[in-house]
């Protein structure tokens, strides 16, 4: 029964998973259509289901370290390169510069990104103490 139950949460969350990379790619496809969309923040929700995904997929394996390293890599160049777009953006705007829409933007993508990287430490069996 238990098997079963874990089972049931594990189906749950990797469909709720799927929801936030589905609306993280709706507001991308949203943000190409229209310029003022918040795109930073979008990346950061697909980078979390992706997260959560992946973690789903590979817990367990030997596969774990190197999968969950790359996949940090890739997608923390990704938010790289949308942060680095946005702010290129605002630097070469001679009248606005960085306005509120896009401040909020990348002040909202902080925080998945940083559940993004401390899931994926957390699966690598970083940050925590060393066991005695």
């Amino acid at each position: 029964m238990r098997r079963v139950f874990q089972s049931l949460i594990a189906t749950i969350a990797t469909q709720n998973d799927a929801v936030v990379i589905a609306v993280g790619l709706a507001s991308l496809i949203l943000a190409m259509l229209w310029p003022g969309m918040p795109a930073v923040s979008a990346m950061a929700l697909v980078a979390l289901g992706a997260t959560s995904v992946t973690l789903a997929r590979f817990r367990g394996t030997p596969a774990l370290v190197p999968v969950m390293l790359l996949h940090l890599t890739i997608y923390g160049s990704l938010y790289a390169l949308f942060v680095g777009a946005t702010l290129h953006a605002a630097a070469t705007r001679s009248v606005d510069g960085l306005n509120l829409f896009a401040a909020a933007d990348l002040a909202a993508s902080a925080l998945p990104m940083a559940i993004v990287t401390a899931r994926t430490w957390g699966s690598l069996g970083l940050g925590t103490e060393p066991k005695r």
